[in-house]
């Protein structure tokens, strides 16, 4: 059984009455109903001029589930100069439910500024409206006032407000500052992540990413979003797929061992993918299942030495992966991530190679001390929270909201630099460690991520890799970061 519309039913009749009535006829009605006791059906129909037994027997059944839109505009210029314009309106009533009788407005904009109001009784299923002016029509908007309550059926997964406009805006979005200091070597990764779209489109959207870090002395790219399938917040669905183009200068002295010089370069990267994602939060996920597939194509070019030529290296890349993150007790999230990738071609220089050190791999060893052409990755963590009903106010800026920590171990099979081998008993890493994490709020209302996460490894060996050997760095690895690791 499905229930009618959360508002009382007293303020609903008032919200239609108010669209049905004059100003000064539902003004008179409400000062007989509160000033004199009056019914409300009966000063309402005297204030109407007429029987309202229809309105009342509508809006007395369950709220119907509707969706209003702008199916067409056009404008047609006339002889004497003015414009015969013509707008087309309609209303989608889920199965079951009767189309109600409900006024609608429209407001059009012409081309010279002047505005209209037009006005559709809503008796049927839609309706052309027609209006002589000027000018052309320039926009259309349905429901300016926002006095319609429509909702999603079907397995509509657009905003419901999408369709009732000719033009939509752009929203450009500061998404977040990703900040990871690894205080072990002293080196630093920062991003700045926004993205565009238009407003109330939950398909298209754009993403822009600046950053600098241990490997790249500066970068970024963009990427186009489709997203599709089932809706997981009102603005995010299910699945995207994506096309992303980047570029980055690498930091040279990232890649160089003892004996070894790595040649200045600039890359050009190309990425197709998929993504599933059903998480609801970033910052502090109960619950995720994420898929990833992907495969990219990079050009890597050498500066010129010596008077030399510059050179340019082809190098392809796939990769896949999974996470699972889940709350069996409250305060308590259990956190796991598997991951594939390899990248093939003609591989000359460290920099073409898979990092698999640093917070984004084995995290007990430096972020410059591994590298291969495959790796298989598997990361574990136990979070669990200390306090959760915390309210500090740090000078009106910060706002924590919790303290936690995070136990965790990661394991990767790593292939030797000349092959995809990663059987060979060379190939196994490991680390573990423990991590303090504070949960707070930009400004009340921008939820964020403190992490000091301390870890070492478990196994310890020298690489040989493209003909210098290479060790593991310090025992121990520290970082700070302010995004979650997966």
């Amino acid at each position: 059984m499905r229930f009618m519309h959360a508002r009382p039913r007293g303020r609903l009749y008032y919200e239609k009455l108010r669209d049905l009535l004059s100003p000064v006829g539902l003004r008179t009605a409400m000062l007989e109903v509160i000033a004199e006791g009056q019914p409300l059906r009966s000063a309402a129909q005297r204030a109407y001029g007429g029987s309202l037994d229809w309105f009342f027997r509508q809006w007395s059944r369950p709220y119907p589930r509707i969706n209003y839109r702008l199916v067409d505009f056009s404008s047609r210029r006339r002889a004497d100069g003015r414009y015969d314009n013509e707008v087309l309106v309609a209303r989608d009533v889920a199965a079951g439910d009767a189309h109600p009788v409900e006024p609608v407005e429209v407001l059009v904009v012409d081309e010279d500024g002047v505005k209209h109001t037009l006005r559709w009784d809503g008796a049927g299923s839609g309706k052309r409206l027609r209006y002589v002016s000027a000018a052309a029509i320039e926009s259309v908007l349905l429901d300016p006032r926002g006095r319609l309550h429509e909702s999603k059926f079907g397995g509509r997964v657009e905003h419901v407000d999408f369709d009732n406009k000719s033009d939509h805006g752009i929203r450009f979005v500061y998404n977040s500052f990703g900040v990871l200091l690894n205080i072990t070597d002293l080196s630093a990764s920062l991003a700045a992540d926004f993205s565009l779209s238009r407003i109330q489109d939950v398909h298209n959207q754009m993403r822009f990413v600046l950053f600098t870090s241990a490997s790249a002395t500066f970068g970024g790219f963009a990427t186009y979003r489709y997203h599709f399938g089932p809706e997981i917040t009102p603005d995010r669905l299910l699945n995207r797929f994506f096309v992303e183009l980047g570029v980055t200068r690498l930091n040279t002295s990232f890649f160089e061992d003892a004996g070894a010089e790595e040649r200045a370069a600039t890359r050009l990267r190309l990425d197709i993918g998929l993504r599933s994602d059903d998480h609801l939060f970033f910052f502090e996920p109960m619950h995720k299942r994420r898929l990833s597939l992907d495969a990219g194509l990079r050009i890597t070019r050498l500066d010129a030495v010596g008077g030399g030529d510059e050179d340019y290296l082809l190098t392809g890349r796939l990769g896949a992966g999974y996470t699972w993150i889940g709350t069996p007790v409250a305060k308590h999230t259990l956190a796991g991530k598997l991951s594939a990738d390899m990248v093939f071609g003609n591989i000359d220089v460290k920099s073409q190679l898979l990092a698999a050190g640093g917070f984004g791999g084995v995290r007990g060893y430096a972020p410059g001390a591994l590298f291969g052409r495959a790796l298989l990755l598997a990361r574990a963590e136990y979070r669990h929270i200390f306090m959760h009903d915390i309210d500090w106010n740090m000078g009106h800026y910060v706002y924590v909201r919790a303290l936690g920590g995070a136990a965790f171990a990661d394991v990767g099979l790593l292939s030797p630099c000349s092959s995809l081998d990663v059987t060979d008993d060379s190939s196994f890493y490991a680390s573990i460690g423990y991590g303090f994490r504070m949960l707070y709020d930009n400004f009340g209302t921008l939820p964020a991520l403190l992490r000091f996460d301390i870890t070492g490894r478990l196994v310890e060996r020298d690489r040989d890799c493209l003909g210098t050997v290479s060790d593991s760095g310090p025992t121990l690895q520290i970082y700070l970061t302010f995004v979650p690791p997966f």
